[in-house]
């Protein structure tokens, strides 16, 4: 209603604004102060400080944030890719079994180069690669009921 690029974000555009919401012009000024003022606006201030990170994580500058192990995640805000980072701050083997959960398709798809340095078996299409949250490892596979042996590697 009051677009900048218009040029009409004056006090005449939100007066009509809070006008056409039937609200209290009154009103709102006492909660939202005197737009003119050159000061801190108390809530503001309040909320802008609850926000500065004092040394343990960086500012919150963008809503929403997802903080793990102190540390902002900076990344896509999508089921995969948190699960993905939240996962990966767990030491290997220690992670919760959700992610080692294959339905969960968190896997980093490292094996794609040179097999992440493991075992396969090209001809059956079989490998000891295996992604998880955390990277990649080598471990023998159940191929059709037959466990391999070895390390992995070999």
């Amino acid at each position: 209603m009051c677009p900048m690029k218009k040029k009409m974000y004056t006090h005449e555009c939100a007066s009509g604004v809070i006008r056409s919401l039937g609200l209290s012009q009154k009103a709102v000024e006492m909660c939202v102060g005197d737009p003119d003022m050159d000061e801190d606006h108390p809530v503001l201030k309040d909320e802008q400080d609850a926000q500065i990170g004092k040394g343990s994580h960086s500012d919150v500058t963008m809503l929403p944030t997802l903080v793990i192990n102190n540390r902002q995640y900076r990344g896509k805000l999508e089921k995969g890719a948190v699960l993905r980072a939240l996962c990966a701050s767990f030491r290997e083997n220690s992670e919760p079994s959700i992610c080692s959960n294959e339905e969960e398709d968190i896997q980093t798809n490292q094996c794609l180069d040179n097999n992440g340095g493991c075992w396969q078996d090209m001809a059956a299409n079989v490998t000891a690669c295996k992604d998880t949250s955390t990277g990649t490892i080598c471990e023998c596979p159940v191929f059709q009921g037959v466990k391999y042996i070895g390390d992995g590697y070999n």
